[in-house]
């Protein structure tokens, strides 16, 4: 019982996850959970004394279950209103409307306003959905803002190979996909896709 809300020491360093379930933090107040294939939601707030459990019947764009509990949590007890889950909600909405001028003006201004807050896996998530909506083009920009924020982030780019690839534009998805290699020779994705492009345009000349 005092394992389960213990982190589990990852070897990559980074995923945060206790014995069984996420652990996530509002206000610094740590809840933990698990999401049902992204349609269903449970946390629970052993400092709050509260439990949250939330079904849907699926979304539209991006996967709301753990926004609309982030809400529920702050009406119930309002020190669990996180300004970093509202932000990273306007950053979504503001991508998910096609073409959106005003998408990436909203991004950096929150970014301007709370510099050390990083968004890196909402871009990336945004990016690959924006991409299963057909909308190459649009991930595109999304992920070379990601690259641009992140220059050292060999995913970003890896990612960003992965845009330029759906959008058909060989040539940058090529580039993209050498510079991932160079910042994380581990990606054997970034390799595969390299020698893949490279196949495609052989054969185009």
């Amino acid at each position: 019982m005092e394992t389960m809300w213990k982190p589990f020491d990852y070897g990559n360093k980074k995923d945060v996850f206790a014995y069984g379930w996420e652990i996530n933090k509002a206000n610094d107040i740590s809840s933990y959970g698990f999401s049902g294939g992204n349609v269903s939601a449970y946390r629970i707030f052993p400092q709050n004394n509260m439990a949250i459990i939330m079904m849907s019947n699926g979304y539209n764009f991006f996967p709301a279950q753990y926004h609309i509990v982030n809400h529920v949590a702050a009406i119930i007890d309002k020190k669990l209103s996180d300004a970093y889950s509202i932000a990273e909600e306007s950053i979504i909405t503001g991508f998910a409307k096609a073409n959106n001028p005003n998408a990436e003006k909203n991004y950096y201004a929150i970014k301007a306003k709370n510099p050390k807050w990083d968004f890196d896996g909402t871009l990336n998530n945004i990016g690959y959905i924006l991409i299963g909506n057909s909308r190459a083009d649009e991930a595109v920009k999304v992920f070379e803002i990601n690259a641009k924020e992140h220059p050292q982030s060999g995913n970003a780019f890896d990612s960003l190979g992965e845009g330029y690839f759906h959008a058909k534009n060989y040539p940058l998805a090529l580039k993209n996909y050498k510079k991932s290699l160079e910042l994380d020779p581990q990606n054997t994705n970034g390799s595969n896709m390299i020698k893949k492009i490279e196949d495609l345009i052989a054969q185009k000349n």
